[in-house]
């Protein structure tokens, strides 16, 4: 176990500074104007009751998660009705690349906001900026370098991640647009996720729902208005998430935040790059192993269906109504860390028991009407993406299938969470990781080889079963410890 108690600094311990309770903590209350202040923010993390904060926190960045795994929904809905099972195709293709986007710039934010929300809970301001300059340069600097190297080798990635002779052109033209917004959506992740860490989760949501929201008005326009097909999916993309850069860092600028951007903040240190990258690469690797499963999932239908067309528009749909599933579980966690990362920054660690129990039981509300909506009305939501019959039968079999276990994956997802939010990087990587490339990965080979793409399917219950099971043995183990650990006087 890694990290077991508060990491500490060049400038000390970081709980030392103002660890006690506030002594606003009796009231639990933070006026309405006050809740704009940064000061007022850090006493809500410190002393507003848990339930109303981790409500407060979590419902933005859940409602602004919701709205950007819809508009990827009505994105693939509306291609799959102007263009048929080739545009699902294409889209389906072009994922794995857009999740390699969003990878680089949730690894600095991710790892960045944990550290972040444990500087201000420790009272260490200027690390914080720190961490906020290190993170975004890094972000830009290999935003740059991937978007370059994918542009010049656009063809063989989409050949290596499945693409046919048939859905090569379609699935270059959705990508090759797609890509102009790998700098601002990295970017802009990264921005999302320090204004998070302050606890301002409301201009979060606000900034992730313009984008998302411009994305929904676009998309058809631009694609039955104008007949740009799967190009103009790609163009409303884009300039949803170019405009979630342009709010994300105009509000960091402001004085109105709680971090000052400085350009000495700007040069970035190696011992923050080493620990924020150690902290966000769970996050990075379970983006890329969702990536790389996605490449062998393709590969596999490319070599074992009788109609691949048709299976990789399937999988697409499937995974595009697994993050809408998913997301606002992530949007509750989102919640829950900076609560969870400030309070063991205060050592206050009786509320981060709190803060963490509140998740699982959420989360386990939340997706119990996932798996209802899926087992209940899995034909008709397969209808709304394609009128196919065999589109829609093989993708009805696939639905029931993948989320038999969904009512269950909080478990595995708060409790990495929880490990991530405290700074623990070895549980955090192994939780967050383990279920793609230990269990899921080898998995769907095996079944695949065995019993052919219909067995495929089951490897994904299965996978989950392990994973809950590991995670809830770990943080088991782990939180027994911490919570008989002394706290703050």
């Amino acid at each position: 176990m890694s990290n077991e108690n508060p990491p500490t600094g060049s400038s000390g311990s970081i709980a030392e500074g103002d660890s006690s309770e506030d002594p606003g903590r009796s009231s639990g209350r933070v006026s309405g104007a006050a809740a704009g202040d940064p000061k007022a923010r850090e006493q809500r993390l410190r002393s507003m009751p848990v339930g109303p904060l981790l409500t407060s926190l979590s419902l933005p960045a859940m409602a602004a998660m919701f709205i950007n795994a819809l508009y990827n929904l009505v994105d693939a809905i509306f291609v799959g009705q102007a263009v048929g099972t080739e545009g699902m195709a294409a889209l389906s293709l072009a994922f794995p690349i857009q999740m390699l986007i969003g990878a680089v710039g949730l690894m600095f934010g991710v790892g960045g906001a944990s550290m972040a929300s444990r500087f201000l809970g420790a009272g260490r301001r200027e690390d914080a900026d720190r961490t906020l300059g290190t993170a975004m340069v890094f972000v830009l600097i290999l935003g740059l370098i991937t978007f370059s190297l994918l542009q010049i080798f656009l063809d063989e990635v989409l050949i290596f991640v499945g693409a046919t002779e048939g859905t090569l052109p379609l699935a270059r033209d959705y990508a090759r647009i797609v890509l102009f917004g790998f700098i601002p959506l990295s970017m802009a992740m990264t921005a999302n996720n320090f204004i998070r860490a302050e606890g301002n989760a409301r201009m979060s949501m606000i900034i992730m729902m313009t984008g998302a929201i411009t994305n929904l008005i676009l998309d058809p326009i631009y694609i039955f208005v104008f007949d740009w097909g799967v190009q103009g999916a790609a163009l409303a993309t884009i300039t949803g998430q170019t405009l979630n850069f342009i709010l994300g860092y105009r509000y960091l600028l402001s004085r109105r935040s709680n971090y000052h951007i400085k350009l000495r903040y700007l040069v970035p240190r190696i011992d923050l790059v080493k620990e924020i990258s150690g902290l966000g690469v769970a996050t990075f690797v379970r983006q890329i192993g969702t990536s790389a499963f996605l490449i062998v999932v393709n590969n596999l239908i490319r070599s074992y269906s009788d109609a691949p067309g048709t299976m990789i528009a399937v999988m697409g749909v499937i995974n595009r109504l697994m993050m809408f599933s998913l997301m606002p579980l992530f949007g509750l966690v989102q919640g829950m860390q900076p609560i969870a990362g400030y309070n063991y920054g205060a050592r206050l660690f009786h509320r981060v028991k709190e803060v963490v129990n509140t998740a699982f039981r959420r989360g386990m509300i939340i997706a119990t009407l996932a798996f209802a909506m899926f087992m209940l009305f899995p034909g008709a939501l397969m209808r709304a993406f394609g009128s196919d019959p065999d589109f829609i039968e093989r993708g009805t079999y696939f639905l029931r299938v993948v989320f038999l276990m969904v009512a269950l994956v909080p478990l595995q997802i708060v409790g990495a969470a929880y490990f991530q939010a405290l700074g623990k990087m070895l549980p955090a990587f192994f939780l967050s990781t383990s279920r793609q490339f230990i269990l899921l990965l080898p998995m769907v080979v095996i079944f695949a080889a065995i019993g052919g793409i219909p067995l495929m399917a089951w490897a994904f219950p299965a996978a989950d079963f392990i994973t809950i099971i590991i995670t809830m043995v770990w943080f088991r183990i782990d939180s027994a410890r911490l919570f008989t650990e002394p706290a703050a006087s």
